[in-house]
């Protein structure tokens, strides 16, 4: 089972061409008993609702990623408006809409195309780019930590949605996070991308003004310098002027605790200019 899981975790798409997810009436009953081919061609039988089963309580299918702890495989489907074998519900159920493609052509054409540039063909080859493009690579395990002040309008937006209006209003949260960090926790999917991080040693100038313009000049280049990553910046403050700064971005202490020495830990997105 634990092979399986990690094999199945490694699958970056489905595309389903003209596929019978609910059989076919058109195969005669007789030949299901010439091999389990035609056996699972039956409509809903046990092997079919075995396969449903296992997407309906294992696997997210759709492209966006879930709240919950399925499995996330994207699926599309592709259906043929002359199939004669493959009727449209079946080629389609479970399916969302926009991860769907009708074509022109008949069963055969679907799965055996015979030029490049029937639609059928073009619309496997644009999911197949998007399947295997450089996106990382899905979670494997999930942390908690305490919730950054970025993620409670996502924390509240949530909460809203789950439970209705009587949860606390987004400015309360916010009021008691200030209060105490731990309050909030944010339980967050780990990929196997190596994380990229900035360490911010001082910040050097003869006046308050001064020091401000850098540390302004050095938080616009960091957001240049970053523009498609997800960077975490860390810092040391061993003033009282670096330890109302960082306090100030809203960074946090990565041993909880806090002040001058320590370090502090935020994510580029969390920092505003």
């Amino acid at each position: 089972m634990t092979n399986q899981l990690e094999c199945a975790r490694r699958i970056k798409g489905i595309v389903l061409m003209a596929t019978p997810q609910l059989g076919s009436l058109r195969v005669p009953q007789m030949l299901a008993w010439l091999s389990p081919d035609f056996q699972a061609l039956k409509p809903h039988n046990h092997y079919l609702n075995r396969i449903e089963d296992v997407f309906r309580n294992q696997i997210h299918a759709d492209t966006d990623y879930p709240f919950n702890d399925k499995l996330h495989i994207p699926c599309w489907a592709l259906r043929a408006a002359e199939d004669f074998w493959v009727d449209p519900l079946s080629a389609g159920v479970t399916i969302r809409t926009e991860q769907m493609r009708t074509v022109r052509g008949t069963h055969t054409s679907i799965v055996k195309p015979k030029s490049l540039d029937e639609d059928g063909f073009r619309f496997t080859t644009e999911i197949l780019k998007q399947a295997l493009s450089g996106h990382a690579e899905l979670f494997r395990k999930d942390e908690s930590s305490p919730a950054r002040f970025a993620e409670l309008k996502t924390i509240h937006e949530l909460a809203v949605h789950l439970f209705g209006t009587d949860v606390s209003d987004l400015r309360s949260m916010r009021e008691w996070s200030d209060v105490n960090r731990k309050i909030f926790w944010a339980i967050r999917r780990v990929t196997k991308e190596t994380s990229t991080a900035l360490y911010i040693g001082g910040i050097a100038g003869i006046d308050f003004t001064s020091r401000g313009a850098s540390l302004h000049y050095l938080a616009a280049n960091i957001q240049n310098f970053s523009a498609d990553k997800n960077l975490k910046v860390l810092t040391r403050p061993v003033t009282d002027d670096g330890l109302r700064i960082v306090e100030g971005y809203r960074m946090i202490p990565v041993n909880g605790q806090g002040g001058l020495g320590e370090v502090y830990e935020a994510e580029l997105g969390d920092i505003s200019i």
